[in-house]
């Protein structure tokens, strides 16, 4: 293999992991930590993270975080959230979409969509390593959100 290629490869090879064959979008940070190997091993979906300082770096937006060695990752979203039905915004009051999955059985008990609010969940109706957060039904799917988006109830009491 010529030496150009080989490099090409092993750059899609390296995207396509960091991003978790394009489960996340929109790469915020590249940041080479190849120390990281002895804690998190050779690949660490970590998921989202809100800290603002790691290792070096500081001032950091939060997002998803993953692990290739010797780098990590950050991204901004979920890829699926580009596809989001509008209504699981709740009028733009979540943002940072860490789960989409579908249980239409719960139609009956939430009907058309629901806004059910903060769970500390980790596994729901066969969908298992959830995250806590904000959950959502529009039917068939829950979404679970990051975050209230705080300057949509600004000034509110």
């Amino acid at each position: 293999m010529q030496p150009l290629i080989a490099v090409l490869m092993m750059s899609i090879s390296l995207n396509n992991a960091g991003s978790v064959n394009g489960k996340y979008v929109n790469l915020l940070y590249t940041i080479s930590m190849p120390e990281d190997k002895a804690s998190y091993g050779a690949y660490c979906e970590w998921g989202y993270w809100a800290g603002d300082s790691y290792g070096t770096e500081t001032g950091l937006k939060p997002g998803f975080w993953v692990y290739v060695y010797p780098n990590w990752y950050v991204w901004e979203k979920l890829s699926a959230e580009n596809d989001v039905d509008t209504r699981a915004y709740v009028k733009d009051k979540y943002r940072v979409l860490l789960h989409v999955f579908s249980v239409p059985g719960d139609a009956g008990s939430y009907g058309q969509i629901y806004d059910y609010g903060f769970a500390e969940c980790y596994s729901y109706a066969g969908h298992e390593n959830l995250t806590p957060g904000y959950w959502v039904y529009v039917q068939p799917n829950w979404y679970v959100w990051a975050e209230v988006n705080e300057n949509v109830f600004a000034g509110s009491t």
